[in-house]
């Protein structure tokens, strides 16, 4: 950049093949080889001032999808940092002193980590099974049979709790169903004919 700081932009994506690739090689168990690599997938993600609590359930889904808990995600991100070897220098990137920046990236972490406990507490909805309507009663409401529509309607209805946690309820998702389907226009009856 500007100031000659080397970066790896999305490096996590080709991280990821190589972790995979490493870890088969050595005859990893599947198992190991999807907890470590959701840990690598996942570590270059850093939250700031800038999130919103859904950002935060948002990045809680993610991790939620890839079996990751809080913890083992902010202990990966913590290694991550203190391997760049910043801790040991008279500056860190960010002017500090070696020993201040790693104590403030370790009070940060365990702050991110509190947060996202107390978030968890709270039960938000991180997937479709957590929705107030299961699909059995999306297909009633919509009157269609089962198809890609569905899957695409419990994401909407997902992304829009994720946002807003107090709209998982029957009421308030019968609501965001019914503009949901009025703004896909009328169904098509070669789906139905498909069931």
């Amino acid at each position: 950049d500007e100031s000659g700081e080397a970066h790896f932009y999305v490096h996590e994506a080709r991280s990821v093949t190589m972790t995979e690739a490493l870890l088969r090689r050595l005859k990893a168990s599947n198992q190991l080889i999807q907890e470590v690599t959701a840990l690598v997938r996942h570590h270059g993600v850093h939250p700031d001032e800038h999130w919103t609590p859904a950002s935060y359930r948002r990045l809680l889904r993610k991790l939620d999808q890839d079996g990751l808990a809080v913890s083992a995600w902010i202990a990966f991100r913590w290694a991550d940092q203190l391997g760049k070897g910043w801790e040991s220098t008279e500056r860190a990137p960010n002017g500090m002193p070696g020993l201040d920046w790693a104590e403030d990236i370790r009070r940060r972490n365990a702050e991110l980590e509190a947060k996202l406990e107390a978030m968890l507490a709270e039960k938000p909805p991180l997937s479709a099974k957590d929705l107030a309507l299961d699909g059995k009663a999306l297909m009633a409401l919509a009157e269609r049979k089962g198809g890609p529509w569905l899957g695409e309607l419990q994401r909407y209805l997902l992304e829009a709790v994720l946002e807003a946690p107090e709209q998982n309820t029957e009421v308030e998702l019968k609501e965001l169903v019914q503009i949901w389907l009025s703004s896909k226009g009328p169904t098509d009856e070669r789906e139905n004919e498909q069931g």
